[in-house]
């Protein structure tokens, strides 16, 4: 519901992510923003983990201008792995699948390879091409 408020809501909540250094993923100010921050990677004990989301919509209302929203499309989707591929990920970590109950779970997490063969989500489908 990041866009429910248009623009005012989506540069307050990316102040309060920013504010108390919470991580976030998945919105961003424009393009180069988002090719700065997706995916969000962290390391961790010597492993890059790459942290990907989506939406399926956001209930009818415009993404304001230049504000991108990570889709659940295939362009979004494989932006972001092959970003994570460029970036060295050592570990894919999926959250989703959709909004609501439904959101906000992590569907695999595991190396690029292991996140192919998963059955839960949108993601191994379009991650299996960038693999071979």
């Amino acid at each position: 519901h990041i866009v429910d408020k248009g623009r005012k809501g989506l540069e307050n909540t990316i102040h309060t992510f920013e504010q108390h250094q919470a991580a976030f993923t998945g919105c961003y100010r424009d393009s180069s923003d988002l090719h700065a921050r997706d995916p969000y990677i962290i390391e961790l004990k010597g492993q890059r983990l790459a942290f990907i989301n989506f939406t399926y919509g956001t209930n009818g209302i415009p993404v304001p201008s230049p504000w991108i929203i990570n889709r659940l499309d295939s362009s979004s989707i494989t932006g972001s792995l092959q970003r994570a591929k460029a970036q060295q990920a050592d570990w894919i970590i999926d959250i989703g699948p959709e909004g609501g109950r439904k959101g906000g779970q992590i569907l695999s997490t595991g190396t690029p390879e292991q996140v192919a063969r998963s059955k839960k989500g949108y993601t191994p489908r379009y991650l299996k091409p960038l693999l071979k």
